[in-house]
């Protein structure tokens, strides 16, 4: 794909959580790859994050034939634990 556009926001639930997402869409062919992720600040230092990587499209109808950039993307779950020191 040559043509996107996106988009990113953050919103602050409370002082020590976070929430974003990020989006891209693929103007060709429709599809839409979203990244949310939740975050939670423990102590001074100490994060504890979830989030997904998300592709929404037409999947492919078969290995060779895409029908769409982010539908043929598989939803990705990860979380993470940083310590900075």
């Amino acid at each position: 794909g040559r043509h996107y556009a996106g988009a990113g926001a953050t919103w602050q639930i409370t002082p020590l959580v976070p929430f974003s997402l990020v989006t891209l869409f693929n103007c060709t062919d429709f599809s839409i790859s979203l990244s949310p992720q939740i975050e939670y600040n423990i102590s001074q230092d100490i994060y504890i994050s979830l989030g997904v990587n998300a592709g929404l499209g037409k999947e492919p109808k078969s290995p060779l034939e895409m029908n769409s950039e982010f539908g043929a993307w598989p939803d990705i779950y990860y979380s993470s634990f940083r310590v900075y020191f």
